[in-house]
């Protein structure tokens, strides 16, 4: 999915979402999410595609604003509304992201590692793989009221 979110003035933010479902092993699961899911051997989830926010738009708006715009705040919270919503239809029971290290070029462009700002939300990784994150679809239900 594609999405731009526009003013008056012009296409402020182009942001790309990519959902696509996804089988995760319960025992590589960490426990204390594993004890929040029924004991099927794999569990579905919806993954969650590259998440990023154009740096132009971000340092002009922080020049404008004079603070931070937190842009990419806004955009996880919106993914993880949709995802809930996806979630009913087809019975997913997490959201699962894979946190990967930006390459060195876009290190010398400013990209930082998406790790701590996952964690930051509520993310655990995975036993055997620390990049993939995850959450639960009722973590996020009562993250934002919903439960």
């Amino acid at each position: 999915m594609h999405f731009k979110v526009a003013t008056q003035e012009r296409s402020l933010l182009n942001r790309r979402q990519q959902l696509s479902g996804v089988s995760i092993v319960f025992n590589d699961l960490p426990v204390k999410v594993q004890k929040k899911l029924p004991r099927y051997p794999e569990s579905s989830g919806i993954l969650l595609g590259r998440l990023g926010v154009d740096r132009n738009y971000s340092q002009k708006l922080h020049k404008d604003l004079g603070s931070k715009p937190r842009l990419g705040e806004l955009l996880l919270a919106n993914a993880q509304i949709r995802c809930l919503k996806n979630s009913k239809d087809v019975g997913s029971a997490l959201l699962v992201i894979d946190a990967e290290m930006p390459t060195e070029e876009e290190q010398k462009n400013g990209a930082l590692d998406p790790l701590p700002f996952y964690t930051k939300y509520g993310f655990v990784a995975l036993t055997n793989n620390p990049r993939r994150v995850v959450k639960t679809m009722r973590a996020i239900e009562i993250e934002f009221g919903l439960a």
